[in-house]
């Protein structure tokens, strides 16, 4: 009965885990596509222990070029998850993802658009639309698993 008590503990603080898990919402708030502007984000600037959201509604979105001044990475990175607009462009620089990297295209200027510069998915996976653009830059999968459609 007390190894069923301590299984039982385990499991209930393991589900508990991914709510604690920090996350942050590109707002666009400093009005400017800078990353490393805490401004443009809910909770912060990301970090590799960060979930990263940039979904639509800003008036701005996040541009890599190289110069941000910082390191731009989280652990897991949604572009436009919600299919309500969100977008990335990476001209320059790089963008470090250690989990996952989520991106849709729902039409128009929205996913991720890598047209210079490195983006690298570390441990697992890159799930995306088939219509995200690609038209320059390195796009590094370190995991297991890419997954378009």
């Amino acid at each position: 009965m007390r190894a069923f008590a301590n299984l039982f503990g385990l499991a209930s603080l393991l589900l508990a885990l991914p709510t604690a898990l920090a996350q942050t919402t590109w707002t666009g708030g400093a009005s400017t596509g800078a990353w490393c502007d805490a401004a443009n984000w809910t909770a912060g600037v990301p970090t590799a222990a960060t979930d990263a959201f940039v979904r639509g509604g800003a008036s701005v979105y996040p541009e890599i070029d190289g110069t941000e001044g910082c390191t731009v990475e989280a652990r897991v990175l949604y572009i436009n998850d919600d299919e309500s607009g969100g977008r990335v462009s990476v001209m320059g620089g790089a963008i470090d993802v250690a989990s996952l990297l989520y991106t849709e295209n729902t039409g128009g200027d929205t996913g991720l658009r890598l047209e210079g510069g490195q983006i690298t998915v570390s441990a697992m996976d890159l799930y995306g639309d088939h219509s995200s653009r690609f038209t320059g830059g390195e796009l590094t999968l370190d995991g297991s698993n890419a997954t378009t459609r």
